[in-house]
């Protein structure tokens, strides 16, 4: 009796992690729309594209220095759960959003609103 409770404990915690909602580890700033998530990690630099949906619509993650400065962007075009990477070195003050678009189908881009990062 004592091996199957073990058994069941062990069985709870690993079902209690697959319902834990996935984000890029360590992110400092993130931002989502239907369909996209957006991630930037200062301590690599890196910026994230995930695919959330099965839509056939590209995630695309947005970063800014600042409120004006240049934008630089990674696609995640591979289906739903696919996620891209670029590393893109940002000031202590920047800003990103995400955005889906129908890339193959020649389809306007739509965005979420900018988010401040620091």
């Amino acid at each position: 009796m004592h091996k199957f409770t073990k058994i069941a404990a062990t069985i709870g915690a690993v079902a209690a992690l697959a319902v834990i909602p996935t984000t890029a580890a360590f992110a400092d700033q993130g931002a989502a729309i239907v369909g996209a998530q957006a991630y930037y990690t200062t301590g690599n630099d890196q910026l994230s594209a995930q695919d959330t949906q099965s839509d056939g619509k590209s995630a695309i993650a947005e970063i800014r220095s600042g409120s004006g400065g240049s934008v630089y962007s990674v696609t995640a075009s591979g289906g739903s759960g696919t996620v891209e990477y670029r590393t893109v070195s940002m000031p202590a003050s920047y800003q990103i959003r995400a955005c889906v678009q129908d890339i193959g189908g020649g389809g306007a881009k739509t965005c979420g609103s900018w988010i401040n990062g620091s």
